[in-house]
């Protein structure tokens, strides 16, 4: 089945959701770039998906949104997108798929739905992702949704120093 054939869906992600996402996000090549480690146990997971979906701490004046990403026909479920607008005004955004599905194009078309999303939400403000230098993947699905290489950073994954590219979007 190629990637244009499936109709994707967005949920809010609750915590019934892990149900469906533990043992696909237990593959341990989803964490060779980013600072999360394998959920431990499907109970760890739904807690992780219980606080995500609850939101930030009150009084945080930050905002989260998080989706589950999956197939429209089916209970085929691919990963998730979140985005985190802080409190300094910056809205960053980020995303997960299960590795049986990369290099389908499904995370592109992922991203590119939640950039229209937070347009609707947020319209002008512009959007930020952060990616690991060697995460090559990666940074082509985020140029391909319209994002530019800002700037790099120092890091820190896994213990280990590192380096981060910041990628930007304006939006209209």
């Amino acid at each position: 089945m190629h990637c244009e054939d499936i109709q994707l869906a967005f949920e809010q992600l609750q915590e019934r959701h892990a149900l469906h996402l533990f043992e696909p996000f237990k593959a341990e090549e989803i964490y060779q770039f980013i600072p999360e480690i394998p959920p431990a146990s499907l109970d760890i997971a739904r807690r992780q998906f219980r606080n995500f979906s609850a939101g930030p701490e009150e009084g945080s004046k930050e905002l989260w949104y998080n989706w589950v990403i999956r197939d429209a026909n089916n209970e085929r479920y691919f990963g998730t997108v979140q985005a985190t607008l802080f409190s300094d005004g910056l809205l960053w955004v980020g995303y997960k798929l299960a590795p049986i599905y990369w290099h389908m194009g499904l995370a592109t078309r992922s991203l590119k739905w939640l950039v229209a999303e937070l347009q609707h939400l947020h319209p002008g403000l512009p959007l930020h992702a952060s990616v690991d230098t060697r995460n090559h993947a990666s940074i082509r699905v985020l140029e391909k949704a319209g994002f530019v290489l800002s700037e790099t950073e120092a890091a820190e994954l896994h213990g280990v120093a590192s380096e981060d590219f910041i990628y930007k979007l304006e939006t209209v």
